[in-house]
């Protein structure tokens, strides 16, 4: 398994519209590989948000942007104004 976070401040007038982009996702078809995504905010007071997507395997995510332009994570951070940051990790081990 891979964990892609995208992560960045959102203004506080484009908070709304943001967690809007996320919540339209679920009516999108779920793109292959994709286990799980959820969006995480660390401090609202600070408008720090995350999303965290789970893939089944680094070759499924790595066959997914290969397809792709932009990651829709990335699309819902610059729909606001912001360039996220990306941080890719190795699932080692978990509990379930």
């Amino acid at each position: 398994m891979v964990i892609v976070e995208t992560n960045g401040r959102i203004p506080p007038e484009h908070l709304e519209n943001f967690e809007a982009s996320y919540a339209y996702l679920k009516q999108k078809p779920i793109p292959t590989g994709i286990l799980r995504s959820t969006l995480y905010s660390s401090n609202r007071k600070h408008r720090a948000y995350h999303i965290v997507t789970v893939w089944k395997s680094r070759e499924a995510y790595q066959r997914y942007i290969s397809k792709i332009k932009t990651l829709e994570a990335v699309r819902i951070f610059r729909s606001v104004g912001v360039e996220p940051a990306i941080k890719l990790f190795d699932v080692v081990d978990n509990i379930p």
